[in-house]
């Protein structure tokens, strides 16, 4: 088999929201972390899940491109589609169409009346030999047939399912071979449609199980046939996911592929299901299944070898740990009891007497928790919600390792490069967060409609919010936005009860920023909170505010939104699974370990200073907090790794005197002050 691997060089790229209402917007994505090595979730080896490796050149890697390199263009691609002779991929967000040559040259880039518009463009593309048939869910449910020699929009299919055309397949053997169409949009039905548009089967969610489905591709070719592919992107709208359905009953085969498992590794760029095509023609003598991956930090274009494939007789998988409560970063003073239950499935072909699924928490080589759960008489396909034995509470200010692995009870496994699965908890001094701090995204109401989006925090002890931080991906310059904090009265946010100030973004800002904004009362004084729920918000007003997304950790009933005419509603309502980089920073005070002035310990020079100074511990630094003497946060970071030096820009401070406090890799706190010149 071919192995013909074109990478070329990936960039950092930032995206700009469009202007387009909170519930259009597909994917926005800037390559750049609010912070490093914060938590992550690592999935192990999730390379041809039930695959016999030796038996298939099945997802064999054929190429890949960055689309956004060879482009010029900053991401939003997602279509695309093989004509015979050349690559025709689109953007989403945006009615620009592009052209590659075989070997990944743009040979061209235009647009085509009547398809697409300014701030939404073509979703997929699908091929019958002659013409091109995008659909860009525009309303009302339509295919547009362009002609791929003059570039020209040749007629609208009107369509006659109950949703808009994300994506779509050509399907020779459609209404007796007459030809026609499968359709979805993400979490609809899989309806097959005529060529005029009427529906002639419909198969629901609760058949094929595929909740986030971005691209579709019909295979003719894959002995055992015919099948339909879908590239989906799974539960929390996150994954990349390759899944074989067997016609005409759309019920999953046992092939399933994650794309960031290879081309996510090997090209750089990790992300979400995009759009899907089939054929013949790319690679000689071979096969081919092509995608595009929207990919952080870029899209890429990528293609494996098509091929059939033989069932592993007896694989577990660990798909996804689901800790509770849902935070990557835990203030000390907050942090309560975890548990950690997790979903494994069957991805063998042998039915699974008993599943064994073992928790474990380390930090360094110390052990700390173990728990296991099983699942019995588990079928081939079937997956299972296992909670594990016990409980850990945190013993204090860390990092923590949650690592956890599914066993097969008397059987091995002949996969287990998919068995376990890795993240970590941080317990700070101040800090609570949901996200990883890697941004994949960001959402906004859109132009001229203002409103306010945010998450939940829950509070376990009396508690003081100081400030909030946030990062905006690409919001415009002299638009404002401000932090706003509200109870939460059983099913939506309620009161608010705290605020900051007006923050007006700069041209600077426009390329990306993390504020930190403090925190008061609504009568202006520090905001003093019981134990409770309380809403983290961020208030847009003119236009988009572009609020980081991240795909880790999303859980329902946490972001919520709400704009003038729209009472506050679940993000996931408008088919969003995503967390916000938004972290509530909290006053409390050191519980677990002593506080002590840090002057023979934490050393900062030059002291008084006046454009820069440098923190230094020879212990090696885990974070550090500046601040004013009224305890205001000027500048934070965690996850430096044992730094034993740090600088510090203090060049635009005013005169006075301030306080670092730091906290090293083993937890204690230090602290210190210094002379602003």
């Amino acid at each position: 088999m071919k192995k013909n691997l074109f990478l070329f060089t990936w960039i950092t790229a930032f995206l700009l929201l469009n202007s387009a209402t909170f519930g259009q917007s597909d994917r926005h994505r800037t390559g750049k972390p609010v912070s490093a090595s914060l938590s992550e979730l690592v999935k192990a080896g999730f390379h041809k899940d039930g695959l016999l490796p030796s038996t298939t050149a099945l997802f064999d890697v054929q190429s890949y491109y960055n689309l956004d390199s060879l482009a010029s263009f900053s991401g939003g691609f997602a279509a695309l589609a093989w004509t015979g002779s050349e690559w025709w991929v689109a953007q989403w967000n945006k009615d620009s169409l592009f052209t590659f040559s075989p070997a990944g040259v743009l040979t061209s880039s235009f647009k085509i009346t009547g398809v697409g518009a300014s701030n939404s463009g073509v979703r997929s593309m699908t091929f019958d030999g002659t013409y091109l048939y995008l659909a860009d869910n525009s309303a009302p449910a339509n295919i547009k047939k362009v002609d791929p020699v003059t570039k020209t929009l040749v007629s609208t299919i009107s369509v006659s399912s109950t949703f808009t055309v994300r994506t779509a397949t050509y399907s020779p053997l459609t209404n007796g071979g007459a030809g026609g169409f499968w359709i979805s949009n993400f979490g609809s039905p899989l309806v097959e449609i005529d060529l005029a548009g009427n529906v002639l089967n419909s198969v629901p969610l609760s058949v094929h199980t595929l909740v986030a489905v971005y691209g579709l591709a019909m295979d003719t070719l894959t002995a055992g046939g015919p099948y339909l592919w879908a590239f989906d992107q799974a539960a929390g709208g996150t994954q990349a996911n390759l899944v074989r359905l067997q016609l005409p009953s759309c019920i999953p085969t046992f092939v399933l592929h994650n794309v960031n498992s290879d081309i996510g590794v090997q090209s750089g760029s990790t992300g979400i299901a995009g759009g899907l095509f089939i054929s013949s023609s790319v690679v000689p003598g071979e096969n081919t299944i092509a995608g595009v991956l929207q990919g952080t930090p870029d899209d890429i274009l990528f293609a494996y070898e098509l091929d059939s494939a033989s069932q592993i007789a007896n694989d577990a998988s660990l798909d996804t740990m689901r800790w509770q409560p849902g935070f990557t970063i835990v203030p000390d003073q907050q942090a309560g009891i975890f548990t950690f239950p997790a979903i494994a499935t069957n991805r063998g072909a042998n039915l699974i007497s008993t599943l064994t699924y073992t928790a474990e928490v380390t930090q360094g080589a110390s052990v700390l928790y173990t728990g296991s759960g099983n699942a019995n008489a588990m079928a081939s396909g079937s997956y299972a919600l296992i909670s594990p034995s016990g409980t850990w509470t945190p013993p204090g200010i860390g990092t923590y390792r949650v690592g956890g692995e599914v066993s097969i009870v008397g059987t091995s496994d002949q996969n287990p490069s998919n068995d376990t699965l890795s993240f970590r908890i941080n317990v700070s001094d101040t800090v609570y967060a949901r996200d990883n701090g890697v941004v994949n995204g960001a959402l906004g109401i859109g132009s001229n409609i203002g409103g306010t989006l945010g998450q939940l925090y829950t509070l376990n002890s009396p508690d003081v919010i100081t400030s909030v931080t946030f990062r905006c991906n690409g919001p415009t310059e002299n638009d404002t936005t401000r932090v706003v904090i509200y109870n939460f009265a059983g099913s939506a946010p309620g009161t608010m009860i705290g605020k900051s100030d007006f923050y007006y973004f700069s041209a600077s800002d426009t390329n990306g920023v993390v504020l930190t904004l403090e925190v008061k009362d609504m009568s202006g004084n520090p905001l003093t909170l019981g134990p409770g729920t309380y809403f983290v918000g961020i208030e847009e007003y003119f236009e988009n505010v572009s609020l980081a997304t991240s795909n880790f950790n999303w859980r329902p009933a946490v972001t919520y939104i709400t704009f003038p005419g729209q009472a506050w509603a679940s993000n996931e309502a408008f088919g969003f699974k995503r967390i916000y980089v938004l972290r509530a920073n909290t006053g409390n005070s050191v519980t677990a370990l002593p506080e002590f002035d840090g002057s023979d310990a934490l050393q900062v020079f030059p002291n008084p200073a006046r454009d820069r100074i440098t923190l230094s511990l020879e212990r090696g630094l885990f974070s550090y907090a500046l601040t004013d003497l009224n305890g205001r946060v000027l500048e934070q970071r965690m996850g430096l790794g044992g730094k034993k030096e740090v600088q510090l820009s203090t060049d635009k401070m005013a005169v006075g005197v301030y306080q670092i406090r730091a906290v090293d890799q083993q937890g204690q706190v230090y602290l210190t002050r210094f002379v602003k010149q």
